[in-house]
C-alpha cells in the first residue's frame, strides 16, 4: 500500500461508478496536471483499488452491482477513517442519505452533476485529505520523539 506524503501535489482520486458512460464524463472533468484517476466498475474492484493505492479521495455510485456504494463506503471506514468519500446517486432516497451519514460520507450528491458542482467538493475533499494526512503524520513523528 502506497500512501502519499500530505505536502505531495498530486492528489490520487478513485472513482467507482457501474456506468462506463458516466466514468467517461467524469474523467475530463476531474483530469488535471494535479490529479491521477482510478477509474473501476464494481465496489470490490474499488475495494482492491484502494487498498492497492490510498486515494485521497474516493468517489462512488450508491448503487454498484454486488457491493454497492455503502457497503465500500464502511469497508473503507474499517481501513481508514480519514480518507473523504463522496457518494452520488441518481435515485436519492431519504435512507440511503441517512446511512452515508452515520458512515461518515463527506459527501451525498444526487445525478446528473454539474462539472462545477464536482470539481469544487473534490477540491473540497483533498485539503480535507491532505489536511488529515498532515495531522496523522504530525503525530507520528511527535510519538517518535517522546518515546
Amino acid at each position: 500500500m502506497q500512501i502519499a506524503p500530505a505536502y505531495e501535489n498530486v492528489s490520487h482520486i478513485l472513482l467507482v461508478d457501474d456506468d462506463r458512460t458516466t466514468l467517461q464524463i467524469m474523467k475530463p472533468v476531474l483530469e488535471s496536471p494535479e490529479r491521477t484517476l482510478d477509474l473501476v466498475q464494481d465496489g470490490e474492484a474499488a475495494l482492491a483499488a484502494f487498498r492497492a493505492r490510498r486515494p485521497d479521495v474516493v468517489i462512488s455510485d450508491i448503487g454498484l452491482p454486488g457491493m454497492n456504494g455503502l457497503s465500500l463506503l464502511h469497508a473503507v471506514r474499517q481501513l481508514d477513517l480519514d480518507v473523504p468519500v463522496l457518494l452520488v446517486t441518481g435515485a436519492p432516497e431519504l435512507r440511503s442519505a441517512m446511512e452515508a451519514v452515520r458512515l461518515g460520507a463527506l459527501s451525498y450528491l444526487a445525478k446528473p452533476l454539474a462539472p462545477v458542482e464536482l470539481r469544487r467538493e473534490v477540491t473540497r475533499a483533498v485539503h480535507l485529505s491532505r489536511l488529515a494526512r498532515l495531522k496523522r503524520e504530525l503525530l507520528e513523528l511527535s510519538g517518535r520523539t517522546d518515546g
